[in-house]
């Protein structure tokens, strides 16, 4: 028999992992405040939701980047990137070098 336990689950960090498994690149590190001390500085999951609405838009958002591998057109490129493929790439058995064995 398990024994029951007396505390709800922690449904922030749990919508921040579901977050984290369809926007990986949206995550951060945050200071948890609740498990940190002065001496020991303890890290949580955090979501960067500037990053989270950028993916979401079809618009290059304005906004401050600092602090960041970045470039000017980044926002224009994330944006392009999550833009649907409409090629595909086919195999061309007459232009391959040894087909049968790659």
């Amino acid at each position: 028999m398990t024994k029951p336990t007396f505390e709800t689950p922690d449904l922030t960090q749990s919508n921040i992992e579901k977050i984290a498994a369809l926007f990986p690149s949206v995550i951060t590190e945050a200071v948890d405040d609740e498990k940190s001390t002065p001496e020991n500085k303890v890290y949580k999951k955090a979501v960067n939701f500037e990053a989270l609405k950028q993916l979401l838009t079809d618009e290059a958002l304005g906004g401050n980047e600092a602090y960041e591998f970045t470039w000017v057109g980044k926002k224009a490129s994330i944006v392009e990137a999550n833009k649907p493929i409409r090629k595909a790439l086919r195999p061309c058995k007459e232009e391959s070098r040894d087909w049968e064995t790659a």
